[in-house]
């Protein structure tokens, strides 16, 4: 999805996306209540390997099915499908509200409906 995003590629980036929420976003709801349940703030330190394994064992379809909708939007408002796109980020927001991904440098985690939210607010090309 990423590769094909940076590529330009969106018909293949979408498709990834959709096939993310195919596989994985039965479990991805149970998890995004599970984790709502425990609070939504806890990530692990990405340099202290073992709980960051557990956190992306524990939470792995959430976060994938969170970020593959946040970037559903982006795609989407390149492409200049702006109702298309606010609805992708309305529903990471509503949906995956405890989605996390990893920074490019793997240094730290960032909060997918901030980007989400981001997307909102941002002008559609």
């Amino acid at each position: 999805m990423w590769d094909a995003y940076a590529r330009g590629d969106y018909a293949k980036a979408l498709a990834c996306t959709l096939q993310v929420e195919l596989r994985w976003g039965g479990a991805a709801i149970e998890q995004q209540a599970r984790k709502a349940q425990s609070g939504c703030e806890y990530t692990p330190d990405p340099k202290d390997q073992a709980a960051f394994d557990r956190f992306w064992a524990d939470y792995y379809a959430l976060n994938d099915v969170g970020v593959s909708l946040f970037m559903r939007g982006e795609i989407l408002r390149k492409q200049q499908k702006c109702s298309a796109a606010k609805a992708a980020y309305q529903a990471t927001i509503d949906q995956y509200s405890c989605a996390y991904a990893l920074n490019q440098e793997q240094t730290a985690f960032w909060r997918v409906t901030d980007g989400a939210r981001g997307g909102l607010n941002s002008p559609c090309p």
